[in-house]
C-alpha cells in the first residue's frame, strides 16, 4: 500500500512541475495580447512596448520600475513611476506676491514709482517658487527652473529675450511681456504647463526611452524632454529625438537638454 501511495505523490509533483514550466515560458501582456518571451528582462519588455506604441500593463510597469531601481538608475526608475502610474496633473499656477517692506509704504509715491523698475529686477527668488506640475515636488522643480535659466534677466538677440531666451514670436503672438525677471518666469511656468498638454503623446511615448547624446545611452527624463520642447517646439522636438543628425544640427537644444534632464 505505501509504494503505490508514493507512486502517487510522485506523478503529481511531475506533473505541477511540467505545468509550472509550461506557464512561465512566456509572459502575458494585456497591451499587446501576446506573450514576450522570458529571455527578456522586464525593463526590456517595457521599452519594447512603448517603442512599439503600446501602453505597457501596471504589472508590467511595477516591475520595470523595481528593475531600474535594484540597477541603481533611480532617475530611470522615478520617471518610469510618475510617467505611467498616474495620470499627470497641474494645479492652479500662484502669483508671486511682491513683498513690501516698511520703508517702502512710507516712501512717497514719486519715489516709489522711479524705484520700481530697479526693485523688480530683485522680485523674482527661484527658491520662492512653487511647482506646478502634480508629482514634482519644489525643490525638483526649482532645479530645472535654475537649469532652464541660462542667460541674464537682461538678455535679448534677434529672436530671444530674457533668462529662459523665451523666443519674442510666440510672446508677442501670445501677448505676454518679459520684460522683467517676474514676468519671464510667469511666461516660463505659463509655456511648461500648455506643454505637458500640448505634447502629452510625444511624453508618453519618449519619457523613459534611451536616446544617446554624445556617444552616452542617456533615459530621457520629463524635464528634459520639456525643455527641448520649449526650445524647439513639440513638432520639432519629434524630429530632434528620433534623429543623431538633427540633435547635431541644433547643439543649443541638444545642450538645454544635457543641462535639464534627470530633474525630474
Amino acid at each position: 500500500m505505501i509504494p503505490v501511495l508514493l507512486i502517487g505523490v510522485c506523478f503529481g509533483f511531475v506533473v505541477l512541475s511540467l505545468k509550472d514550466n509550461k506557464s512561465s515560458k512566456n509572459i502575458p501582456t494585456v497591451a499587446t495580447g501576446q506573450s514576450l518571451p522570458k529571455s527578456q528582462s522586464y525593463l526590456e519588455q517595457f521599452q519594447n512596448l512603448i517603442r512599439q506604441g503600446h501602453q505597457p500593463n501596471p504589472w508590467l510597469v511595477t516591475r520595470a520600475v523595481n528593475e531600474a531601481f535594484q540597477n541603481g538608475n533611480w532617475v530611470l526608475a522615478k520617471t518610469i513611476s510618475d510617467s505611467y502610474t498616474k495620470p499627470m496633473q497641474t494645479h492652479k499656477r500662484r502669483p508671486i506676491q511682491k513683498e513690501v517692506s516698511k520703508r517702502e509704504e512710507e516712501k512717497p509715491a514719486e519715489q516709489i514709482e522711479a524705484s520700481e523698475p530697479e526693485q523688480k529686477l530683485l522680485d523674482f527668488k527661484v527658491e520662492r517658487t512653487t511647482s506646478p506640475i502634480d508629482g514634482v515636488s519644489n525643490d525638483d522643480w526649482r532645479m530645472f527652473v535654475q537649469a532652464s535659466s541660462i542667460e541674464s534677466p537682461d538678455f535679448e538677440s534677434e529672436n530671444s529675450k530674457g533668462m529662459f531666451r523665451q523666443n519674442k514670436k510666440r510672446t508677442l503672438k501670445l501677448g505676454v511681456s518679459v520684460n522683467t525677471p517676474v514676468e519671464q518666469y510667469s511666461a516660463f511656468e505659463g509655456e511648461v504647463v500648455q506643454l505637458l498638454d500640448e505634447g502629452r503623446d510625444i511624453i508618453k511615448q519618449s519619457v523613459a526611452m534611451p536616446i544617446e547624446i554624445d556617444g552616452e545611452s542617456l533615459p530621457m527624463t520629463l524635464s528634459g524632454l520639456l525643455a527641448v520642447m520649449r526650445v524647439a517646439g513639440t513638432a520639432n522636438a519629434a524630429k530632434w529625438i528620433d534623429s543623431p543628425e538633427e540633435r547635431k544640427k541644433f547643439p543649443n537644444t541638444t545642450k538645454v537638454f544635457k543641462l535639464t534632464n534627470g530633474c525630474f
